[in-house]
């Protein structure tokens, strides 16, 4: 069964309540109605966020400097302000959590169409290397 999910999380919430009516009245197996049920219960714990990052700085951002790089840290909070998910959130020593590159300078992190989980990290950063590829 595709799966999609829109923007407005409303939208998602009615969508998946009228799935599961909608597998309550026609399941005629127990697998067809807890495919129904994952379905409901995924909508209900996904929020999605479309970010739109533009450079208005007048030039490349960040620059080719390899010192400068620049992150999205993401926190989303519940009804009493308390933290029930974050990625790129700023160590005690500096370090980004979940930026591979802190712990190894021989790794990086890939671009994310997707954050899922607090150990992912959308970053922004030149990656230098020698002619065959490798971090330097």
């Amino acid at each position: 069964m595709r799966r999609k999910y829109h923007a407005n999380a409303f939208h998602n919430f009615f969508h998946a309540v009228s799935v599961m009516h909608a597998a309550y009245l026609i399941a005629t197996t127990p697998a067809a109605f807890a495919e129904a049920r994952e379905i409901f219960t995924e909508y209900l714990q996904t929020l999605n966020v479309d970010l739109d990052v533009r450079n208005l700085t007048g030039h490349k951002f960040p620059t080719g400097y390899p010192s400068r790089r620049t992150w999205l840290h993401v926190t989303v909070r519940d009804a009493q302000g308390r933290a029930v998910f974050e990625s790129g959130a700023i160590n005690p020593n500096g370090s980004i959590t979940g930026n591979d590159s802190d712990a190894d300078a021989t790794k990086w992190e890939p671009h994310y169409a997707q954050i899922t989980r607090p150990d992912q990290v959308q970053i922004y950063e030149p990656i230098l290397g020698d002619r065959n590829g490798v971090p330097t």
